[in-house]
């Protein structure tokens, strides 16, 4: 098949090759069953072409009824030719054009190539080449490698087979593989490594796939926990060595970060699992919240942070927020998952009332608090915000989930408490929508969350501990997607079936079985905010501060949901004015373990518009919250 490249013909010389695949007849003899011709796929930019000879989907392969065939056939028909198959295998020609140039890339898979035509070099990573002609073989690990063909005039032909493969081959990659000193050695250049190892791991933790998908990468039991931040400063470590699980802690911000972090997976993992039974999946979320709170016992005391001590403090690290916000998120997702007026989803029939008013009070504490963490972020440490984590516009969003309820709340003092709580979660994820696109993808949920409540509002009696539990079963609409948009971090990204990331227009917002009218508006939401970006935006900073104090629970102290709060001098508290300040030194974004290159589209899914104005429909999120009119005319009961 010709095609062009820089003005040239590319089109490999010989004929389309003929696959025969084999079978059994009825005799039970062997058959020739089908026969094709394989087609070329050209790739005029790289100079290259190739034939997709046969792939599998899995190993071992079923052979049963034709099913390899029929996988094999909708695979080819599909089009989406990707190198590898997950869990299967490829086999395929490459055909490399003359003078054709190296293009560096790996392969999550162990590849059998061998050279049946012409000539090709292996280019490896390490600066080497090696030459290999009609004949010779490579077994290709999973390196970063590339090819080229050493002749100017004629065409050499591969053919490969590439089997799936768990091939990262993390620990080898940082110089830490099986037998290596350097998983216990106390240099800097060791230690840089193994930060390079927990680097991975944490952006593992926090794409919530499983954990067993880590394991066949290294021991990470085995692997020391990083160097204390004094010791690395200072480029040599004075304190032993500690592990995952060990009990004693080394003072480092970076271990206890992967410490909180693998806790909040198994948390994502409980939730992730809908086999389990309630009465076990209770016993499973007091076991996790023990280990929460064994580890907050342990934290070391410069390392444990309060809204107070965050208050009266001038500076601190952003990681130590970090971990505190992870432990405050993790407890309240985790109990906030078996309560469907903050889940809208799980076991509704009445079960479990006890255990599930302990949860809810549980995860409005939890909320809370981090509401009063992100009260303090906003007022009197707004110069971090271009550090701060994507993980906190999670955390305020989830605190939303949890207390929006309580705007229609009979009780005055938590109704009050709710709302500026909210307000303040708003805001947060308002101001970091300014660094990360996800944060502005909240503000369509928020949006949206809000609309849902006020049009069902539960009309809580008091907070959970004192109200009658039945009202935790009062979710009038239901989202079979709620768990994931709440714990799931960027579980609204991806695909509820076949696995993957959704496409820009497709994520998840709020799936909700309502009247048709309604359901029509509200999914149109994202599309409106994506078609039409800007006429969103000019209307945002005008009516940012309207009715918005950023006092969550009164004076900075722990709160304590149910009592009323001591009230400061309004005039204390701090607020935004009606156009945003410049409250940021840099718009620089410092390294943040979390940033989101989980995919190389991930950054498609929002678009450039889109960053800052996704409100959609022309409704301001800030403007929504008409809080105090909303709440008084909520209290009214349905009759």
């Amino acid at each position: 098949m010709p095609a062009t490249t820089n003005g040239q013909t590319l089109a490999c010389p010989v004929s389309l090759p003929q696959v025969h695949v084999t079978g059994q007849n009825d005799q039970g003899q062997a058959i020739v069953q089908w026969s094709y011709e394989c087609k070329e796929t050209v790739y005029p930019e790289h100079g290259l072409t190739n034939h997709h000879l046969y792939t599998t989907a899995n190993l071992p392969v079923d052979l049963n009824n034709d099913v390899d065939i029929k996988d094999h056939k909708d695979w080819v028909a599909a089009g989406k030719y990707g190198l590898t198959r997950k869990n299967g295998t490829v086999c395929r020609y490459v055909n490399f054009a003359p003078s054709h140039k190296p293009l560096y890339h790996r392969t999550q898979s162990l590849d059998f190539g061998l050279v049946i035509e012409g000539s090709v070099v292996l280019h490896l990573d390490d600066g080497s080449e090696t030459f290999m002609k009609k004949g010779d073989v490579v077994v290709q690990r999973a390196t970063w490698h590339a090819w080229s063909n050493p002749s100017s005039t004629e065409w050499a032909r591969m053919v490969f087979v590439l089997q799936d493969c768990n091939a990262t081959q993390l620990l080898y990659v940082t110089g830490i593989s099986t037998g290596s000193s350097l998983g216990g050695e106390n240099t800097f250049a060791a230690e840089l490594r193994r930060r390079r190892f927990w680097a991975c791991y944490l952006v593992h933790c926090h794409t919530t796939e499983k954990q067993a998908l880590f394991e066949p990468i290294g021991d990470i039991k085995q692997v020391p926990l990083p160097w204390p931040e004094d010791d690395f400063q200072n480029l040599a470590c004075t304190n032993a060595h500690t592990y995952l699980e060990a009990k004693q802690a080394n003072g480092g911000v970076f271990a206890e970060l992967i410490r909180i972090m693998t806790l909040w997976a198994s948390v994502v993992a409980l939730l992730k699992n809908s086999e389990i039974r309630f009465g076990d999946r209770v016993t499973q979320i007091h076991s996790l919240h023990d280990k929460l709170e064994h580890w907050r016992q342990q934290l070391p005391t410069h390392l444990q942070l309060t809204p107070l001590r965050m208050a009266q403090s001038a500076d601190f690290v952003p990681n130590i927020l970090l971990i505190n916000i992870i432990y405050h998120q993790s407890l309240c997702g985790l109990h906030a998952s078996i309560v469907p007026l903050y889940s809208w989803g799980g076991s509704g029939d009445g079960s479990w009332l006890t255990a599930r008013q302990l949860s809810a009070q549980i995860a409005f504490e939890h909320a809370s608090t981090l509401s009063a963490f992100f009260d303090v972020l906003l007022s009197r440490h707004s110069h971090i915000l271009s550090a701060t984590s994507n993980f906190i516009a999670h955390a305020a969003h989830c605190a939303c989930v949890v207390q929006m309820p309580y705007m229609w709340c009979r009780n005055s003092a938590v109704r009050a408490l709710a709302s500026n709580n909210v307000k303040v979660n708003a805001k947060m994820i308002h101001v970091l929508a300014k660094y990360w696109r996800f944060a502005s993808l909240l503000e369509v949920h928020l949006s949206r969350l809000h609309r849902l409540h006020k049009k069902h509002p539960s009309q809580p009696e008091d907070e959970p501990k004192f109200s009658d539990p039945k009202t935790l079963m009062n979710c009038q609409t239901r989202a079979s997607s709620a768990r994931a948009n709440l714990l799931e971090f960027f579980g609204i990204l991806r695909r509820r079936e076949g696995g993957g990331y959704v496409k820009s227009g497709e994520e998840d917002a709020f799936r909700v079985e309502e009247d048709e009218t309604e359901s029509s508006s509200a999914s149109s939401l994202l599309v409106h905010a994506e078609k039409d970006p800007q006429s969103q935006t000019s209307s945002n900073a005008g009516n940012l501060n309207a009715g918005i104090n950023t006092a969550s629970a009164g004076p900075y102290e722990d709160p304590m949901p149910g009592v009323e709060p001591q009230q400061e001098d309004p005039s204390s508290m701090a607020t935004l004015p009606a156009q945003w300040p410049d409250l940021f030194t840099s718009d620089s974004q410092t390294f943040d373990m979390f940033y989101p290159f989980l995919d190389p589209g991930y950054l498609d899914h929002l678009g450039e518009a889109n960053v800052g104005g996704l409100q959609g429909n022309g409704e301001d999120l800030f403007s929504l919250y008409d809080f105090e009119n909303e709440a008084s005319n909520g209290l009214e009961p349905n009759i």
